[in-house]
C-alpha cells in the first residue's frame, strides 16, 4: 500500500516481501531509464527514496526499490522528458493524487489520464470531457496508450511497445527482473551470453525451448537499456 507525504512518493516499506520485486539503485536506474546521478539526487531530496531493506546471508543490509517504486521512477522520468518539462513539485503532487484515487500501479490506472493545459497538470478520468480547469481544451493528454495497457500489463511503463510481445516484468518472478515473456529466463542472462561471445545458435542449443525471435528480442531489449541515449540527462 502506498503512502504519500508532501514532497515524497513513498511506497511499500519493510519487511521485505519478495513478491514486490527488489532493485538496487543501479538496476532501478537502468530499468526506469533514469541517469544514475539523477536517481541519487532524487534519493537525496527524498522524492522517491529506496525503502526496502534486504538483509543478506552475512547480515549485510542492502536498500532498494520495490516494483511499485520502479514504476514511479519511470513515470517521473517520462513527465520530465515532455516537450515542456513539469516542475518536480507538480509531478509529485500529480502522482500523489493518482495513487490516492487509483491505488498503486495496476488495472485501475486504466481509468486515469494525465492531462495539462498551459498552466496546470492534473489527473482526469477518460470519460470526463477533455476541458481544462480554465474552461479551455487541454494542450495534451499524456501517456494515454501506456495507461490503457495497465489493464493487461503492470509493466506498461517499463517495457517499450516493440518489446512487449517478448519481454515482461513480473515483480513476483526473479525478484522483478525482466524475463523473456512466458518463461523464467532473465533477459540479462541472454545479454551476458552474447557479451561472452555466444551466438544465437549456441543459445538455442542451451535453451532449446526458446525461439530465435525470443532470443533476439531479449538481446534487443537489453541493448536498448544499455543505450546511453535512453538514459540521457
Amino acid at each position: 500500500m502506498s503512502t504519500v507525504r508532501d514532497n515524497v512518493i513513498q511506497f511499500s516499506a519493510p519487511p521485505f516481501d519478495p513478491s514486490q520485486g527488489f532493485y538496487l539503485r543501479p538496476s532501478a536506474a537502468r530499468l526506469a531509464r533514469v541517469p544514475l546521478p539523477t536517481l541519487r539526487l532524487w534519493d537525496k531530496k527524498g522524492i522517491v527514496p529506496p525503502t526496502v531493506c534486504w538483509t543478506g546471508g552475512q547480515r549485510t543490509d542492502a536498500f532498494g526499490y520495490t516494483f511499485e517504486g520502479l514504476v514511479y521512477l519511470r513515470l517521473i522520468r517520462m513527465m520530465r522528458e515532455t516537450e515542456r518539462p513539469f516542475p518536480m513539485r507538480k509531478i509529485v503532487d500529480t502522482i500523489k493524487y493518482l495513487v490516492t484515487q487509483f491505488g498503486p500501479p495496476g488495472p485501475k490506472w486504466v481509468e486515469a489520464r494525465i492531462v495539462s493545459d498551459e498552466r496546470d497538470l492534473w489527473i482526469q478520468q477518460p470519460v470526463v470531457a477533455a476541458a481544462s480547469r480554465s474552461g479551455q481544451m487541454p494542450l495534451q493528454v499524456f501517456f494515454d496508450q501506456e495507461f490503457a495497457l495497465f489493464g493487461e500489463r503492470e509493466d506498461a511503463l517499463l517495457i517499450p511497445g516493440e518489446f512487449m510481445p517478448w519481454v515482461e516484468i513480473k515483480p513476483a518472478l526473479r525478484n522483478g527482473m525482466p524475463i523473456i515473456r512466458g518463461t523464467g529466463i532473465e533477459t540479462a542472462i541472454i545479454h551476458a551470453a552474447f557479451n561472452q561471445g555466444l551466438t544465437t545458435s549456441a543459445l538455442r542449443r542451451r535453451y532449446p525451448f526458446l525461439t530465435v525471435p525470443q532470443i533476439n528480442h531479449s538481446e534487443g531489449f537489453e541493448a536498448f537499456l544499455d543505450n546511453p541515449e535512453a538514459c540521457a540527462a
